[in-house]
């Protein structure tokens, strides 16, 4: 018999890893939760031992990791169909004694320079700069879009380099960044959105560590994803730890009641009920939770692992929200951050905070403009 032994996070990574490493006719045979060590290990929920055995004599098969990469490609355009148009107009404008019209031909000669200076899209995407950014997973249509207005601005500035001024561009796609900024005698009502497993229960946890221990704010934190009895036992361990209230709410009018109960403090972190991406979100579930507040903020949990494509998906689901910022988490769990600017990019979102791994509470970064850079080092 072939033993293994397995330390995971939850089941489905284990059922995972056993798949993988002893194939689908491998049993568990004893499962334990582990402390974790350290000092850190207080902060964190414990992890999970599990015992595997297979059929020593049956090959374990090795699958093989569904990889999604989708690029949009960009438009191509059509500068010749426009200077043929002109060329039919100065047909037509041409007399019986064979004067043409100058103002016409003024404009075909417009319409030629414009198609001399113009590059067309199959030229940049031979282009070095665009094939590393396309390499690092920006989308083909905004790395072209990028590296165009980078030449534009090196052709024009003798002192600008290349790589800084794609930087600069990368860092204005991410745009402004947007972590909560805590106001004196203004409560902050803080809710966390997204899909199932991207983090958004460890995220707030971390937020809470940082607005308690770091700016020694009254923090209470309110469960309203019941559907998962560990994310609630999570957040209770968290609290306790942190010495903060954690109020479990189950309808609208137990909402309505903490916040009543809890006016003296300074942040309130809402952990909603996760769905699966494919899983459309009730509308009705969170605006009447919106509804009972006199303010609030809205930050929208994504994974960095998540495919562009599924990215997508999610950001549809979440389209009735009229105002959101972004937290980019599992950054650690990802060898390419292009992603992140195509996220920023397609929802027009500011990103407020990333993750990088699952420590409580050292791994998350509060964005600003100097350290934008931890992200666009990352991809040039």
């Amino acid at each position: 018999m072939n033993v293994r032994r397995f330390l995971v996070e939850d089941m489905s990574e284990a059922v995972s890893k056993i798949k993988y490493s002893l194939g689908p006719d491998a049993v568990i045979v004893n499962t334990r939760n582990v402390r974790r060590k350290g000092l850190k290990g207080l902060f964190q929920p414990p992890m999970i031992e599990v015992i595997a055995v297979a059929d020593a004599r049956k090959p374990t098969p090795k699958i093989e990791p569904d990889i999604d990469y989708e690029y949009n490609k960009l438009l191509q355009t059509k500068i010749d169909s426009l200077s043929e148009h002109f060329e039919s107009i100065l047909s037509n404008a041409v007399n019986n004694n064979g004067a043409q019209s100058e103002q016409v031909e003024e404009k075909v000669e417009e319409v030629k320079e414009v198609k001399e200076e113009e590059p067309r899209a199959e030229v940049y995407q031979d282009n070095d700069y665009v094939k590393k950014l396309v390499e690092e997973e920006v989308l083909e249509e905004v790395a072209i879009e990028i590296v165009k207005e980078a030449e534009e601005i090196v052709r024009k500035r003798e002192d600008a380099q290349m790589e800084d001024v794609i930087r600069y561009l990368l860092q204005s796609h991410l745009g402004e960044p947007m972590p909560v900024k805590l106001a004196k005698y203004r409560r902050k009502i803080i809710f966390l959105l997204g899909p199932t497993g991207v983090g958004k229960t460890t995220t707030i946890a971390k937020l809470a560590s940082i607005f308690t221990l770091e700016k020694k704010a009254k923090v209470c934190l309110v469960a309203c994803d019941t559907y998962r009895i560990a994310a609630v036992e999570q957040l209770k361990t968290y609290a306790d730890i942190l010495n903060i209230p954690l109020e479990v709410v189950r309808n609208n009018e137990e909402f309505g009641k903490v916040l009543m109960n809890h006016e003296q403090e300074d942040v309130i972190l809402v952990d909603t009920a996760g769905r699966s991406p494919t899983d459309p979100v009730r509308k009705e579930e969170v605006m009447p939770l919106f509804e009972m507040c006199d303010s609030y903020e809205v930050y929208l949990v994504m994974s960095a692992t998540t495919s562009y494509k599924g990215c997508l998906h999610i950001l549809k689901n979440y389209e009735f929200l009229d105002n959101y910022k972004l937290v980019v988490t599992k950054v650690d769990e990802t060898p390419t951050f292009g992603n992140i600017v195509n996220i920023a990019w397609q929802s027009k979102k500011s990103i407020g905070y990333v993750t990088t791994g699952q420590n409580v509470p050292d791994d998350i970064i509060e964005l600003n403009e100097e350290n934008l850079s931890y992200i666009t080092d990352r991809i040039i």
